[in-house]
């Protein structure tokens, strides 16, 4: 019977086994094992059958390798389990190398039997896909390239040699990463071989055209980028031997080499002696010796953990066995088994078994090892392994979350292996060359670990020497772990450099901090290297710091920042900002008067008479150069800044300046936390300032920007102080601030309260400033007309307010008087005594005669005001009436009865207890016309002033009317006698009943009021 193995293309003659199958030398042994497989289709028992196939193929036994493929065929399924479909390729493979090794030719249906799996060619879309559809390749992409951008960080320029078979789909994810290192990315070359083994995936386009595609996604990223296909490279015997050296691969002394090998190193022979000209026959190990020799930075190793390389059959198809299934198991949680995705991969995944299994020799060039093994033999070549970092795990943890659940990560000694349901699948590596013997491990905070030579950092640091001074004798590697090492991993590269050249090492301003507290925390001092002493070699650098440029001096500060406290405590931080300030003071000794880099010579205030005011406006307003250079540093440094600079006298204004730029530029860019850190910072800051030279309204633009911020509350209240002891240059858009949560006010209340607190506690009385005062009083008068509104703002609010300041402060209550009838307006529901408790706060002296009429109508206020207020109004008349002096005092005042007192006099009748006033006519010389209108202008005013008092009679009847009702009381004038320019008037007194009159005889005003 003749039976075809399903979606296979190669068929050979298969035999009935009722007639053949134990017809063999072999027949006893494998009967047992057959008769129990035909009826199971568990993965024990599958293997058993592959193994028997195998051993027959071996042997040469064709006759049973066909009978054992028969029973396999009907195991064998394409559709089904991840054990029968990957049992189907398994045994096409092994139906390929039996046609192979077959005496006869054998067909199906005429047909030839040498035919092979054929390779399909994707898109660059379908490559994508490709890789993406399990994290076979992504997971050697992460890892590898977490380990690069580490490794290359603050490089310049780099250069990638790409040893891969995924045509460089690992790099975009590495180009976007270089793209925002905060140093900006470096100049990225990427070298290809032109040769580039016949295996899967297979990309329809050319590698030139995938390098046009990275220098375009380059480009759209920022990053400078070149692509370079090795010449000469169009086999791997050539590629090997002759294309691997500095001048083939234009290798640059100013540019960091990386070495990435994905899934690269299997296709290179490794047979003892198959490889004449390599070392010991291997072209693995000479192609690993030609990369040590490059000496590059990091070399990646990433493959899959299995070891195929076995040359025993049998051996190889127990591994692809129990290794191969996990993509045909993990394709199965998300793909169903008709999915033309699955069926590809799967198909990629058998032309891999077909060259396992159905070649031998140099045709078989898939010939995995193991990461145990592959790590065992880079060490051996002179490589010294690196662990990946935390964040390193993370970075893929991160991305096995996006598959399946069956997919995990372990570390295995230095590696990172890919799981699934717990077996290892795919190892990922990183190297070092390392020309000494390394028996020390440094772990370095958590962030990496080195491996070194002990001896040597032993020798010139007191504190390894310390510490390993016990375990001399030792021949075991020892690790040391510091959790607290000054500048991290970077530091500690920079001494291992100094310790492996011999004590020497370039110092610049750039690594100088870092090398020094680093050295300090080794005691890298005289009392182990004498000659060689990193200390003292940084101390020495550190006398040449005024020599240093600007920029030079900023890189080091900033450097400081990262180290405090260690920078501190060893005063380069004052070192280097008294470098710093002394700088900014010679910068403005050369140029006392602004200039178009600096403001008022960028540091001291000087003073310049002899320009203009729009000047010196344009000057202040100018931004020194200095502000945005200071920007790098963080508020600890800032703080010490200001500190220094206050103590070298700088000037406070230039300063408050330089406070405010700092905090409104940071907070474009920085976190919340951060934002209130730098607020407070400032403040504090600010507090230590001479508070004039300190402007008013950028406090109230800090005060508004914190709103959102829990600032401490010694800091909040030390702004509030600021901002209150210059209330008086404040505006009433200022002090609107919304009320915080909580709080149905509109506007924050207690807050301007708190203001006038400080207002008055700092000397803004009107005793001792009463211009302020007074410019204080009328800002409070427009903020309570604001508030009065709100219906929310309780009484004791508003009253609080409105007795905030003195009576000494304000020369007129009109303007609180109308804010008072804004809010009884607002609040008409309340009783009439808060009504009264809030119109005692007016001083009804000093309220104009208008207001007083106003309030004497008003029906929201308590009648008892108003009585007051015309008693006010009252007693004011008869001041004015009864003291000459009053004409002059109040000759500007609305309710005056004359301009000078020069041109009154006065006489007292005591016959008629009257007092008569005379405004006779004026000698005047025709010359004297402005004296004319002097005395024209007292006229008038007199007529209003009978006006004013016809309306307080009425009024004042009105309220006396019900306390005169026993018995009638008649009051007169005193009488009143004045003389102007010789000529009498009289005022005539009238009991309460007469009617009020006036006239004119003979050009004399003669006018009587009764009160």
């Amino acid at each position: 019977m003749k039976t075809e193995v399903r979606g296979s293309i190669t068929s050979i003659s298969l035999q009935n086994p009722s007639t053949a199958l134990f017809n063999t030398s072999q027949g006893t042994s494998l009967t047992g094992a057959l008769t129990g497989c035909l009826g199971s289709l568990d993965g024990a028992c599958i293997e058993k059958l592959l193994l028997h196939c195998a051993s027959a193929l071996e042997s040469n036994d064709v006759t049973l390798a066909q009978q054992v493929m028969w029973v396999l065929n009907n195991v064998a399924s394409s559709v089904g389990d991840p054990n029968q479909r990957l049992t189907s390729w398994i045994l096409r493979a092994l139906i390929s190398r039996a046609s192979k090794v077959c005496p006869t030719p054998m067909n199906f249906n005429g047909s030839s039997s040498t035919s092979t799996i054929p390779s399909r060619l994707m898109s660059v879309t379908e490559l994508a896909g490709y890789v993406d559809l399990i994290p076979w390749h992504r997971f050697g992409y992460c890892a590898s390239n977490s380990a690069i951008f580490k490794a290359i960080q603050g490089c310049p320029k780099v250069h990638i040699l790409d040893f891969s078979i995924t045509h460089c789909m690992q790099w975009p994810t590495l180009i976007d990463a270089l793209a925002k290192r905060p140093e900006g990315p470096p100049l990225l070359r990427v070298s290809v071989p032109n040769w580039r083994p016949q295996v899967p995936p297979l990309l329809n386009v050319s590698s030139e055209e995938v390098g046009l595609r990275l220098g375009n996604f380059s480009r759209f990223r920022d990053v400078p980028f070149e692509f370079n296909v090795i010449e000469n490279s169009s086999s791997l015997e050539l590629l090997v031997t002759s294309e691997l050296n500095p001048s083939s691969l234009d290798l640059r002394e100013d540019e960091v080499l990386v070495v990435n090998c994905q899934n690269w190193l299997r296709y290179l022979s490794d047979e003892p002696g198959g490889t004449p000209g390599h070392q010991d026959g291997s072209m693995r190990n000479t192609f690993l010796n030609t990369i040590r020799s490059l000496n590059p930075r990091i070399i990646v190793v990433v493959d899959e953990d299995s070891d195929l390389s076995a040359p025993s059959l049998t051996s190889r198809i127990t591994t692809c066995f129990n290794y191969l299934w996990i993509p045909f198991d993990s394709l199965d949680t998300f793909l169903p088994k008709d999915s033309t995705q699955r069926m590809d991969y799967e198909s990629d995944v058998g032309h891999k078994i077909e060259n396992i299994i159905g070649f031998e020799g140099h045709k078989r060039i898939e010939r995995l090892e193991s990461g145990v093994t592959m790590s065992q033999r880079l060490r051996n070549i002179g490589f010294s392994s690196t662990i990946f970092c935390e964040e390193t795990a993370r970075e893929v943890k991160a991305l096995l979350d996006e598959h399946a659940s069956g997919w995990g990560m372990k570390r295995e000694e230095d590696m990172l292996v890919l799981t699934w349901k717990g077996h290892n699948s795919v190892f990922a590596t990183a190297w070092f060359v390392m020309e000494v013997h390394c028996d020390l491990e440094v772990d370095v905070n958590g962030e990496e670990s080195f491996m070194v030579d002990k001896r040597i950092l032993a020798s010139y640091s007191g504190r390894l020497s310390k510490l390993l001074g016990k375990s001399k004798a030792s021949s075991r590697n020892l690790k040391v772990v510091f959790h607290d090492f000054p500048g991290g991993a970077e530091s500690f590269k920079l001494i291992s450099r100094f310790c492996y050249n011999n004590g020497s090492i370039y110092i610049t301003p750039s690594n100088i901090s870092l090398l020094y507290c680093a050295a300090q925390f080794m005691e890298m001092n005289n009392s182990v290297a004498r000659k060689h002493n990193l200390l003292e070699k940084a101390e020495k650098s550190f006398q040449d710091i005024r020599y240093w440029s600007w920029s030079e001096l900023l890189t080091a500060l900033k450097q400081c920042q990262d180290l405090l406290p260690v920078a501190n405590s060893l005063s380069l931080v004052e070192k280097c900002l008294d470098t710093l300030i002394a700088r900014l003071h010679l910068t403005s000794e050369a140029s006392p008067c602004p200039s178009t880099s600096s403001p008022d010579s960028s540091g001291i205030r000087f003073s310049c008479d002899t320009r203009s005011t729009e000047s010196l406006k344009t000057s202040f307003s100018r931004t020194p150069w200095w502000f945005e250079d200071l920007l790098v540093l963080g508020p600890n440094l800032v703080e010490m800044l200001v500190k220094a600079m206050v103590s070298r006298k700088l000037d406070h204004v230039i300063i408050s300046r330089f406070l405010f730029y700092y905090q409104k530029s940071k907070f474009y860019t920085v976190k919340s936390d951060t934002k209130r850190t730098i607020a407070e910072t400032v403040i504090e800051m600010l507090y230590m300032l001479d508070q004039s030279c300190v402007s008013c309204k950028s406090l109230f633009g800090i005060l508004r920007v914190s709103l959102n911020f829990n600032l401490n509350r010694s800091i909040r209240n030390k702004l509030e102080n600021m901002i209150g002891s210059q209330l008086d240059q404040a505006t009433l858009d200022n002090l609107l601030v919304p009320s915080p949560q909580g709080i149905n006010y509109l506007y924050d209340v207690n807050l301007v309260l708190r203001f006038l607190k400080s207002f008055l506690r700092d000397g803004g009385t009107c005793q001792a400033s009463p211009i302020r005062s007074r410019k204080v009083s009328g800002l409070i008068d427009l903020y309570i007309a604001e508030v009065a509104p709100d219906p929310c703002l309780k009484p004791s609010k508003f009253l609080a307010l409105a007795i905030a300041l003195p009576d000494s402060a304000r020369d007129s209550y009109d303007e609180l008087y109308h804010a008072i009838d804004m809010y009884l307006q607002v609040h008409a529901g309340l009783s009439e005594d808060k009504k009264m408790k809030i119109c005692c706060v007016l001083n009804y002296e000093k309220l104009s005669a208008e207001t007083c009429i106003h309030l004497s109508k008003n029906t929201k206020f308590p009648s008892k005001s108003a009585v007051q207020a015309l008693v006010s109004q009252q007693s004011k008349l008869k001041k004015l009436l009864q003291t000459p002096n009053n004409f002059n005092s109040h000759a500007t005042s609305p309710y005056s009865a004359t301009t000078e007192a020069k041109n009154w006099g006065l006489r007292k009748d005591d016959a008629n207890e009257q007092h008569v006033l005379y405004a006779g006519k004026l000698g005047l010389s025709t010359d004297n016309e402005k004296l004319r209108a002097h005395v024209q202008g007292m006229q008038c005013r007199v007529m209003e002033l009978e006006k004013v008092c016809k309306k307080m009679q009425s009024q004042m009847a009105k309220f006396t009317k019900s306390k005169t009702s026993s018995h009638s009381h008649t009051r007169s004038l005193p009488k009143l006698l004045l003389w102007v320019d010789g000529t009498k008037c009289k005022v005539k007194s009238f009991s309460s009943s007469h009617s009020h009159a006036s006239g004119m005889q003979a050009g004399n005003h003669i006018f009587c009021m009764n009160i």
